[in-house]
């Protein structure tokens, strides 16, 4: 079974406790370009459900919403 329940974006907290650790720390400020119910609640229920995650640490984040953790300009 396979479950596609949206995203985290929403949900900053989660975003964090997600973010690859080849990029660093994450940003302590953050933008939402999502609704706020983008939250990852079903992540939740399904793991509860005994689901399993595959490649979390896998987002895709608009520079525009965070600060540029390693400029190249």
């Amino acid at each position: 079974v396979i479950v596609t329940s949206g995203g985290i974006g929403g949900n900053h907290d989660l975003v964090r406790a997600q973010w690859p650790e080849r990029l660093g720390a994450p940003p302590e400020k953050m933008l939402s370009g999502v609704p706020a119910h983008v939250d990852g609640l079903m992540l939740g229920i399904a793991e509860k459900a005994g689901a399993h995650h595959i490649n979390s640490d896998r987002m895709w984040h608009y520079t525009e919403g965070i600060e540029n953790w390693n400029p190249i300009w």
